[in-house]
């Protein structure tokens, strides 16, 4: 049913995503939970809300069923929507973390490849010390491909570019595979591929402390001044009487203290987190 709600590019670039967010489950029955989920969703919602609108709120018959079927169909759309972008959310939460720290492991491999050590111990050795578990989950399937599926190496590292969602190790893998097949020793892709890595996490560290210092200026002035003058003339406005939008001064006071200036600090909060996550 599913297939014939998308095109196939559509299909071919969900499945593409799939591979690279690292969901165990088939790509085909997980077609299927998207087909059957949403449906089921909606048909368990509409009785629940026909339920509280008709029999406990004491609604009108036409209106609870209209108000029944519509949320239903919103939530129902909405897990459809969740389990689309899911694969895609998962997919970049690994290519961030893969490319956190993949300048450390890349340039391990390269030690290691110096002193010509073949591509399947470096892997093993690689596996002993790394933390990184995104880049684990990475070297691991590697190494199942050529230890246990029996795959040499060149098919192996190619396997291996097109499940992993990090560009840049994407580029790493096809780049150790063609230098193989073209010099016979990926040593010298591999410095350049450190050096450049090295360049581009500097220009990434300076992009960040320049937002961070823009945002520490933005995130004064909304949770710091503007609640000040907002309180100052909520205050002022409270002496000669009135309200905005039928809320007191003093209420709106309550409200600036205490839901908006927290969920701005949040927000912000938020955003570091994720720019931070990048490094």
């Amino acid at each position: 049913m599913i297939k014939k709600l998308f095109t196939e590019n559509f299909l071919e670039d969900l499945r593409r995503t799939y591979i690279t967010s690292g969901i165990s489950m088939p790509f085909d029955e997980y077609i299927k939970l998207i087909s059957i989920i949403p449906i089921t969703t909606f048909s368990c919602f509409v009785p629940v809300i026909f339920i509280i609108h008709y029999v406990i709120l004491r609604a009108q018959l036409i209106p609870t069923l209209l108000i029944s079927i519509l949320l239903s169909a919103l939530i129902g759309a909405t897990t459809f929507a969740l389990l689309i972008y899911y694969p895609r959310i998962r997919s970049s939460s690994r290519r961030y973390g893969i490319e956190s720290t993949l300048v450390f492991t890349v340039s391990l491999i390269t030690t290691l490849s110096t002193i010509g050590m073949n591509l399947e111990r470096i892997i093993e050795t690689v596996l002993e010390v790394e933390d990184n578990k995104y880049i684990k989950e990475e070297l691991l399937l590697l190494l199942r491909d050529m230890k246990l599926l029996g795959l040499d190496a060149l098919t192996a590292l190619k396997n291996a570019s097109m499940r992993t969602p990090s560009k840049v190790m994407k580029d790493v893998f096809q780049g150790i595979r063609e230098s193989i097949i073209s010099i016979g020793s990926p040593v010298e892709f591999l410095r350049f591929m450190v050096t450049s890595m090295i360049e581009n996490r500097k220009k990434l560290l300076r992009e960040i402390t320049s937002g961070l210092s823009i945002l520490s200026e933005i995130y004064v002035t909304l949770t710091v001044i503007t609640p000040i003058a907002l309180v100052v003339m909520m205050i002022l406005m409270s002496v000669m009487g009135g309200t905005i939008f039928g809320i007191d001064p003093l209420s709106l006071i309550v409200i600036v203290t205490l839901l908006l200036v927290p969920i701005g600090s949040l927000a912000v909060l938020i955003i570091i987190d994720g720019w931070l996550s990048r490094v």
